[in-house]
């Protein structure tokens, strides 16, 4: 048995840099942590970029060459690469990290601000334009790219090139609301001297008559424009610092008209500025983009929805919009790139997912990365994402791979879960709304909070046949009157035979069960077999239902369902029910060879283990299924144990941990041991002290003819602090995350003669370093700051087939602690091997010949035949056709309210096919 040495990050952030499209390679790119990735669709063949040793946080296509690719990073690289080869040209280094890069404007990050430079075409010598502390929000465009907009508070700042001068351009806003009418997002019409700005009421204002032409004037009556009208609406005090800036603007003007420049336009003072108010969001706009054409304004925000406005509406005419609604996350950004990627769309979204869309809202492309929660869903709602996961197999399509691989499930997004394939070099993430909800989170400053539903627990068991059965429980964790609450019985299929048509493992939901009207939650849930497959749940105030699969006439389509068997009210007496207590249950099988009779044979027994704050009894499922009133056949108290006293004040601990079976070397079939943590959370007072971690508790369940007994063991590793534990199901391996960072792996044994277990450590993991690296390094600086920049949230191991005894691969869920990037969660593996898996059709000439030994000769095993398919080739585009893409993209340009009769589009699109 080999074990593992290194781990693989499994999961990237892929919305770092908004993602491109290249229409006439067919490329998606994108950045992927410090990987820049080449797709081409559509044989989804991927290239990996490696050139930037941190987070890549832009990507450009070179102003002059779009077969060229600029990208940009907090290594304080620039670099350029060929597209169609993957070829690194050249790279440019910079004194400071890079954030933001539209050729030849770049923001840079300074210590604690953000600068935003201009650079020439050599990358060498830089023209400071903005210094801020906040986040540099600013968007390149108008005239031959001559316009900067950068936005500060309630202010637009517009930098233009020509002359090298900003100028400010404010907005009234009453103190009360300066907060929410700061600007969040900003961007710059391509081809016109217009911008639109937006803020958290939703609003969108859309600025222009920023400049008057200059083809049929004099210079001197140009120069009247820039003069203040004293019209304006805006306070004193906003119009000194825009007179001000436009002081200096106005003077370069001079001087270029005193050298005899040819100015082709002349800006004009801030006070004769237009603005246009449009309003459809309900909630705080994110980003903003033109069309390439600049015909059109593209908006999203905290609504998940993509707003398409006509600019004949932005600019006072009629209603034109169209939406692009259920995204399932708030936008983080949406990018019209133009160029060779025509009219695309790109919509990043929060939760580490992007779309490329054609300028009809037609999906082309989607990529969805390891699932993260909204950072403004869990800023505004202070949710803390449960740390479920699962280990389910999968089966291959092809028989000359391994019979079984695994599938990860785990929490997701608010309300969801996500699948994630391993097999392979690249996870792959199946998203699966299990609440199917649309969230819209409310303002900031609202004080009522938000009901949203959640999934708490996941609980799954194999069956006999070929599904998996797979539970989810979701309720509303504010405290509402009614909590929503449901169990959601599901069907997990692994997919299907080689023969047949390959499909994906999936869930497929059968029934869905209410528990709102039992007023408490559920805190832990799990199948057992008793020999028939039980489902049970255990509540905080001690009560346990048991469900069992029954046929119901109100189901005639389904013939079993899943209906309650009966339940209980379990735990000593002397606890008070309390809804805020964890409360756990643990199915425990122990063998016994003396039945009641007196006869010796093998037998089995379940029992069932239930742990309420610091108590655990054990009970019989057979009493638990038959009787009305069981009677618990063992006791232990952690209250009053000597061993689990802490020194300080005499706290006792409690069970904050479900207790895990382990497998241990040297222990016999009457006894089982287990694993549990146990922490001080309740003081002499009855205040309540939050702790990070806990500390290991070793349980001894054995059984001495009719006596079944429980007691508390001490092991090597049980002074160690840790936040998460997992247990080998088939060998004495237990792996433990620590506080500190690190993942322990130990190898269990009972020591003769003593009641304790030896913990033996064979394999200690360092800390998972967190990305981004300049984060990072700067948080390592401070020599006073020894803390994690990673921890571990949760630890599995990989189940291989139950016949082998393969070498063991452990999967761990970690969140980063410190950066910009605090509260994202990642996948590593570590020791599970990734082959890129080629088609099933190449797969059969990689099969082993037959060889016979009563000749030299090899009998190929033969081919299986396929029918005839006739082959059409693709002929060269001709004029026709471009006549004809050209008006149906003219027809999908055009507004719903607005669009023509069917009868004359079609008349229209049989005219352009008509030879000439």
């Amino acid at each position: 048995m080999s074990l593992p040495t290194r781990f693989i990050r499994k999961s990237t952030f892929v919305t770092n840099a908004t993602p491109l499209y290249h229409k006439e390679l067919n490329l998606v790119i994108y950045a992927a942590d410090k990987l820049v990735v080449l797709l081409t669709r559509p044989t989804l063949e991927t290239r990996k970029l490696q050139a930037h040793s941190d987070t890549v946080c832009a990507l450009q296509f070179h102003p002059n060459d779009s077969l060229i690719l600029l990208s940009a990073g907090l290594d304080k690289r620039i670099v350029e690469w060929s597209l169609p080869s993957g070829q690194k040209l050249r790279h440019h280094c910079l004194k400071l990290p890079i954030r933001f890069l539209a050729a030849p404007f770049v923001a840079l990050e300074k210590k604690s601000r953000y600068v935003l430079c201009q650079y020439d075409e050599q990358w060498e010598n830089a023209y400071e334009i903005f210094n801020s502390k906040n986040l540099v929000r600013c968007a390149i465009g108008g005239r031959d790219g001559q316009l900067a907009a950068y936005i500060q508070e309630t202010k637009l700042f517009l930098y233009w090139q020509k002359f090298r001068t900003s100028v400010c351009y404010p907005l009234t806003a009453s103190t009360s609301n300066r907060s929410r009418k700061s600007f969040t997002c900003v961007a710059v019409h391509p081809t016109e001297f217009i911008v639109a700005t937006a803020n958290s009421f939703g609003e969108i204002f859309v600025w222009y008559n920023f400049a008057s032409a200059s083809a049929s004037f004099d210079h001197e009556v140009h120069l009247d424009v820039m003069d203040d009208l004293g019209d304006s609406l805006e306070s004193d005090e906003l119009m000194k610092e825009a007179d001000t800036s436009f002081e200096r603007l106005r003077q370069a003007v001079r001087t270029a008209v005193d050298a005899g420049k040819l100015i082709d336009y002349y800006p004009v003072h801030p006070a004769s500025i237009k603005r246009n108010l449009v309003h459809w969001h309900s909630t705080e706009v994110t980003t903003l983009a033109f069309t390439p054409t600049g015909s059109h304004l593209l908006s999203g925000g905290l609504e998940g929805v993509l707003v398409k406005w006509d600019m004949t509406e932005c600019l006072g005419g009629p209603q034109h919009r169209r939406f692009l609604p259920h995204l399932g996350s708030p936008l983080v950004q949406v990018n019209c790139p133009g160029g060779p990627a025509e009219d695309t769309i790109v919509v990043t979204l929060e939760h580490n997912t992007f779309h490329i869309l054609s300028g009809a809202f037609e999906p082309i492309y989607t990529h969805t990365g390891f699932v993260e929660m909204p950072r403004h869903w869990l800023n505004q709602l202070a949710n803390e994402v449960p740390t479920n996961m699962v280990i389910l197999p999968k089966q291959h399509q092809s028989t000359c791979l391994p019979t079984t691989d695994n599938m990860i499930l785990t929490n997701g997004a608010m309300g969801s879960l996500q699948l994630l394939d391993l097999s392979g070099s690249d996870m792959n993430v199946t998203k699966i709304d299990v609440t199917r909800l649309t969230i819209v989170p409310r303002d900031k400053d609202r004080k009522l909070p938000v009901a949203f539903s959640e999934v708490m627990l996941l609980a799954h068991t194999p069956t006999t046949n070929g599904f998996h059965w797979v539970v989810t429980y979701e309720r509303v964790k504010t405290g509402q009157v009614d909590d929503e609450a449901r169990l959601t019985w599901w069907k997990y299929l692994e997919g299907l035979p080689s023969s047949e048509k390959p499909q994906s493992p999936r869930l497929e939901p059968v029934q869905t069960t209410s528990l709102s009207h039992l007023n408490c939650p559920v805190t832990d849930m799990d199948f057992v077999w008793t020999p028939e497959l039980r489902f049970y749940i255990m509540m905080s105030d001690r009560r346990f239902f048991i469900y069992h699969l029954q046929s119901d006439p109100a189901y005639p389509a389904d013939p079993q369902h899943w209906t309650i068997l009966t339940s209980h009210l379990l735990g000593p007496e002397n606890v008070n029910s309390n809804p805020l207590v964890q409360a756990f249950s643990t199915s425990i099988r122990i063998a016994d060879e003396t039945a009641a009779d007196g006869t010796a044979h093998h037998m089995e027994r379940q029992l069932q283990l239930n742990t309420v704050e610091g108590h655990a009894t054990l009970y019989r499922w057979s009493d638990l299924v038959d009787k009305t009133f069981p009677w618990p056949v063992a006791e232990l108290n952690l209250v009053h144990s000597k061993k689990t006293k802490t020194k300080k004040h005499g706290i006792p601990n409690c069970f904050v941990s479900k207790p895990t079976l382990l497998h241990i070397d040297g222990a016999s079939a009457y006894e089982q041991y287990l694993v549990t943590g146990i922490s001080a959370h309740h003081l002499a007072d009855g205040s309540s002290k939050k702790s990070d971690g806990f500390q290991l508790c070793f349980v001894r369940v054995s059984l001495e003819k009719d006596d079944y007994s429980m007691e508390l063991i001490s092991g090597t590793a049980s002074a160690i602090p840790v936040r998460c534990v997992g247990a080998h199901h088939r060998q004495p391996l237990l792996c433990v995350g620590s506080a500190n960072g690190e993942a322990i792996l130990f190898n269990t044994s009972i020591v003769k003669g003593a009641r304790r277990l030896q913990m033996d450590p064979v394999r200690t993991f360092p800390d998972v370093p967190s990305h981004p690296l300049l984060d990072r390094t700067s948080f390592r600086s401070d020599k006073t700051n020894q803390k994690p920049t990673t921890c571990f949230l949760a630890l599995e191991f990989v189940n291989h087939s139950s016949l082998s005894q393969g070498d063991p691969a452990i999967v761990g869920l970690i969140e980063t602690l410190v950066g910009r990037e605090r509260g994202r969660r990642d996948l590593v593996v570590y020791g599970l091997s990734t082959v890129t898996r080629q088609p099933a059709e190449q797969l059969e000439l990689l099969l082993p010949p037959k060889t016979h030994k009563e000749n030299l000769l090899k009998s190929v095993s033969p081919r299986q035949q396929r029918p005839n398919q006739p082959i059409s080739r693709k002929r060269p585009a001709d004029v026709s056709d471009k006549q004809f893409e050209n008006a149906l993209r003219q027809v999908s340009q055009y507004p719903v309210h607005t669009a023509p009769a069917p009868e004359q589009l079609l008349r229209q699109l049989m005219e352009v096919e008509k030879p000439t």
